[in-house]
């Protein structure tokens, strides 16, 4: 199937994501970035070029999480697109990046015609990201995973 990925601007962004994003996801940037030492309120303080490069590929995993839906690597680079993007302007932020995908997720699966199965899945994708795929790839304390043995 054919995938079309729309390009607004990021005030169109913001009330969109804010209109559009279940209330289940709203306001959890505190818990999805909170005392991130990547970002100080204005300036991103670590180079991210490693970070952005993992998230993209994270965002291509996401999205072909719904390959029983027909997605292939073709459909996903919308995903990929969208992090690439946004990863170094968002200084890596989990909650941001997230929205963008739900959204993403969002249009892409309205072929179901479910609204509700729609928010349920990319509720799912949102979470995942939020708790687990972002924060590994990015803000976890990269020695958690090196020992001396």
């Amino acid at each position: 199937f054919f995938v079309i990925s729309a390009r607004i601007t990021s005030a169109q962004s913001s009330r969109a994501r804010s209109s559009a994003v279940p209330r289940t996801l709203q306001g959890t940037a505190e818990s999805a970035v909170a005392g991130s030492p990547l970002f100080n309120g204005t300036v991103c303080t670590r180079d991210l070029t490693e970070c952005c490069a993992r998230l993209v590929t994270e965002s291509y995993y996401a999205c072909m999480e719904y390959d029983s839906f027909g997605f292939t690597p073709q459909s996903c680079i919308p995903w990929q697109e969208l992090i690439r993007s946004g990863c170094a302007t968002t200084c890596a932020d989990c909650d941001v990046l997230g929205r963008d995908l739900y959204q993403q997720c969002a249009f892409q699966l309205q072929v179901l015609g479910n609204g509700p199965l729609i928010k349920a899945y990319c509720n799912a994708t949102y979470m995942d990201w939020v708790g687990n795929r972002c924060p590994r790839a990015c803000h976890d304390n990269e020695t958690l995973c090196e020992t001396q043995e």
